[in-house]
């Protein structure tokens, strides 16, 4: 009847809407869910971008610290490496300077044993600056005075070569005014021989 098909057609418009609903529903589910998976999704990527980042910053937190205790290292070798040549330096100073004051003691003791014995025995107890000093003022009074008596030397040996000098040529003189007067004394003698000659010859 019609009261049947009508409520037959409420009753199919209603299972229609519930599909509908349900339809709805589902979809409107499924969109939540693909939502809740696609958030899910995006808070994990998340997670893992800040995990990766925080292992890079972590790495690079880690090859900082190595690079500081690399250049830390380094400079600890640098500084050991200098202290070590400075070290050395210091040593080499030092046998130099031993080597440099036992070759001032040897020739202060030469000093002292030829010239200043007793001067030099008393100024032992002076500072080392006025010590250097005096040594200095002593060897150039040495230097003056042994320079003085070469002068002196020479000066005497270029008298004694003068003189030396002026007696050859008075002796060189002497001879070649001997040699001349002997020459003139053959030369008279053969002139009169000659003219003695000529004399008994004209006779």
């Amino acid at each position: 009847t019609v009261a049947n098909f009508r409520e037959a057609e409420q009753l199919a418009r209603e299972a229609a809407e519930r599909r509908r609903l349900q339809i709805a529903e589902a979809k409107e589910a499924a969109e939540r869910e693909a939502m809740l998976r696609r958030l899910q999704l995006e808070r994990e990527e998340a997670a893992e971008r800040m995990a990766a980042e925080e292992a890079e910053r972590l790495a690079r937190e880690e090859a900082h610290r190595r690079e500081e205790a690399e250049a830390r290292a380094r400079e600890e070798a640098r500084l050991r490496a200098r202290e070590e040549e400075e070290r050395r330096a210091m040593e080499k100073a030092e046998l130099e300077a031993r080597a440099e004051a036992e070759r001032r003691a040897r020739k202060e003791e030469e000093l002292r044993a030829k010239e200043e014995a007793a001067r030099m025995a008393r100024e032992e107890a002076e500072s080392r600056k006025r010590e250097e000093a005096e040594l200095r003022e002593r060897l150039e009074a040495r230097r003056r005075a042994v320079e003085e008596a070469e002068r002196e030397a020479r000066e005497e040996a270029e008298r004694l070569a003068r003189e030396e000098a002026e007696q050859r040529a008075r002796e060189e003189a002497e001879r070649r005014r001997r040699e001349e007067g002997e020459a003139r004394l053959k030369a008279e003698a053969e002139r009169k021989a000659r003219e003695e000659a000529e004399r008994l010859a004209r006779e």
